[in-house]
């Protein structure tokens, strides 16, 4: 079971200088919580709902006027397309995200979600596993 078997080829993108509106809007029509960003044909890092939440909206920014560049994860951690599903878990266990770019030879051709993975042939186990281990510092942080 590869990577290329379970992603999403409907790839949505945003640029990294349109503004936050755009981008939420852009999630909401098509039920998603995460986009790479894009700049010059080249994905300069990943926004997700969260960021625009947390890194924004409750710092009383006028989302109209901030940058998607300005609250995006500025590293785009991808996976290539025949890469093993155990594989695929094991490093968004690792680098503790959900949802992960697919490339061949370095050009986005997919994404990928914990989601996509659930439907597999993988175990529940295995695949609740690397759930709690991806959320493990998360939950944490949030302690209060």
């Amino acid at each position: 079971m590869r990577v290329e078997d379970y992603m999403s080829k409907n790839i949505i993108l945003v640029n990294a200088d349109d503004n936050l509106v755009k981008a939420a809007r852009i999630m909401q029509e098509a039920n998603i919580g995460c986009l790479p960003v894009e700049r010059n044909d080249e994905i300069v890092g990943m926004i997700t709902d969260r960021d625009i939440v947390v890194r924004a909206v409750a710092s009383e920014k006028n989302i109209s006027n901030v940058k998607c560049e300005d609250v995006m994860s500025h590293s785009a951690i991808c996976i290539d397309k025949n890469e093993d599903i155990h594989g695929a878990l094991e490093f968004m266990s690792e680098h503790k995200i959900r949802r992960l770019p697919v490339t061949d030879n370095g050009d986005l051709v997919g994404m990928i979600s914990i989601g996509d993975i659930a439907d597999s042939e993988c175990s529940n186990e295995f695949i609740g596993n690397t759930l709690e281990k991806i959320s493990e510092k998360t939950y944490e942080s949030r302690k209060i």
